[in-house]
């Protein structure tokens, strides 16, 4: 008797339990570096010189970089999971936003609400960064999956 050949297409869940830490990691620091990049094109479509979208980048784009950081350091598939869905919530935010304020209805003064994009998405973030620690510092605690070594969380 043969054994069962493997299937060659898994849902979306199964894919998820399948794939690995460093799958999951690459992942959520793709879409970020995605997100940012195409803000800053984005931002630089507006400018006059580099110099502006350095200086705007921070206040409009600044919560993608506290997402790149933790991604970098939380290796755990759940962080990694949550902190690409995070990034994807903000550029389709950033994205709506932008499109809404620079040609749907442009307006002399919607340069100012770049300044106010980052501070306005905080709250919502702050919600994102900490569930992701919570969800590494759950692997931690004894009798959770901390003696797990397999799987990558």
């Amino acid at each position: 008797m043969t054994a069962p050949r493997p299937r060659m297409y898994y849902s979306l869940g199964e894919r998820f339990i399948r794939s690995s830490t460093t799958t999951m990691r690459r992942m959520a620091l793709g879409i970020t570096t995605a997100v940012i990049v195409a803000g800053t094109l984005s931002l630089r479509h507006l400018a006059v010189d580099w110099s502006a979208v350095f200086w705007i980048l921070p206040y409009s784009l600044g919560p993608l970089f506290p997402t790149l950081v933790l991604s970098l350091v939380l290796n755990r598939k759940r962080c990694q999971a949550t902190l690409a869905i995070s990034s994807l919530c903000y550029g389709v935010y950033y994205a709506l936003l932008y499109l809404g304020l620079f040609y749907v209805d442009p307006d002399a003064q919607n340069a100012i609400a770049l300044l106010l994009i980052g501070l306005y998405s905080l709250p919502v973030m702050a919600i994102f960064w900490v569930s992701a620690i919570c969800w590494w510092v759950w692997d931690f605690i004894p009798g959770n999956r901390a003696g797990r070594t397999t799987g990558g969380g």
